[in-house]
């Protein structure tokens, strides 16, 4: 998000999902989420096991100590390129709990790589706003898509 906010210093949000979906909506552009709603997420967190939840707020307070620390990722601005790095320490950290990675890694991008060739069999034209941790490591979405033997131009 920083590095979009420095290239657009006028947007009139400061969460980027919110400034795009402005301006979809503005140009009548149909808007749909991974979940229908915010309580729908925090529904499909509460359903996941105790073990999960708490790796989960685990991993959260050690990105949060990291940031305490002032230890930043090596070129954390890859990602504007179209190169992202290949492991952050967010997602190194996200590996080593199993079940978390699991539940909010493996399990969600394939659903969002099944999502994909639904929608490019569909045709039309498609906008996918995902995080960062969903575009590298082993079970990344671009991985799911190649499992599927979708082509994934990656220049």
């Amino acid at each position: 998000m920083s590095a979009y906010y420095r290239r657009h210093p006028q947007a009139e949000t400061k969460y980027v999902d919110e400034f795009l979906a402005r301006r979809a909506v503005s140009q009548n552009m149909k808007i749909r989420f991974e979940l229908p709603s915010y309580e729908a997420f925090v529904e499909s967190m509460a359903q996941l096991s105790p073990a999960i939840q708490n790796e989960y707020v685990s991993w959260l307070l050690s990105y949060l100590d990291d940031q305490d620390k002032g230890i930043k990722e090596p070129k954390p601005y890859d990602w504007t390129t179209g190169h992202p790095p290949a492991m952050t320490r967010s997602l190194k950290r996200m590996i080593d709990m199993p079940q978390l990675y699991e539940a909010m890694q493996t399990r969600r991008n394939e659903w969002w790589a099944n999502k994909v060739v639904e929608l490019l069999k569909s045709g039309g034209r498609y906008f996918i706003g995902i995080g960062l941790l969903h575009v590298m490591g082993p079970s990344s979405i671009p991985n799911r898509l190649r499992a599927l033997h979708e082509k994934v131009d990656e220049s």
